[in-house]
């Protein structure tokens, strides 16, 4: 399976506040997205933080979830 991302900055937004990132463990492939809340500061930050929090979590699984 081939996994990619691309991100685009709303027409409101200074900064994309969005964040994905893809792979595969043992064989199982997940996605992962964060959506930014707009209304608030530094949700870039959040976003970043909820995907690679939840990356390390599936990183740390010892066998697939199937």
């Amino acid at each position: 399976m081939n996994d990619d991302s691309i991100f685009t900055i709303g027409k409101t937004h200074r900064i994309c506040q969005d964040y994905a990132h893809t792979g595969n463990k043992n064989g199982m492939f997940y996605a992962i997205l964060s959506d930014g809340c707009s209304s608030s500061e530094h949700t870039d930050l959040g976003s970043r933080i909820m995907v690679k929090t939840a990356e390390k979590y599936i990183e740390e699984i010892d066998s697939p979830c199937y």
